[in-house]
């Protein structure tokens, strides 16, 4: 198995900085910014003991990605996860 048992990690640690935000920031049609504000659950959060990433960053986003081909992870975290209410954006 590659994870073991899970658990809610604090508000200190990097697997809460990364995986709860409140809010999240896209482009509409026309170009503008726009904020959406996301709520669900604190997640939990498995032990990793391994992982292997196999995707071409390149081909998914552009040349000027391919250099995360042979980059490492500096952060990983695997989240259970559940239902998450998104709100409408609003234009900044």
């Amino acid at each position: 198995m590659l994870w073991d048992s899970t658990r809610v990690p604090g508000e200190e640690t990097d697997e809460h900085f990364f995986k709860e935000h409140t809010w999240g920031f896209g482009t509409g049609h026309s170009g503008e910014t726009q904020r959406y504000r996301v709520d669900h659950p604190r997640w939990a959060t498995y032990g990793l003991k391994s992982i292997e990433i196999d995707m071409d960053f390149e081909m998914l986003y552009g040349e000027k990605w391919a250099f995360l081909n042979d980059a490492q992870p500096v952060h990983r975290v695997f989240a259970q996860g559940s239902d998450v209410a998104v709100y409408p954006a609003q234009q900044l």
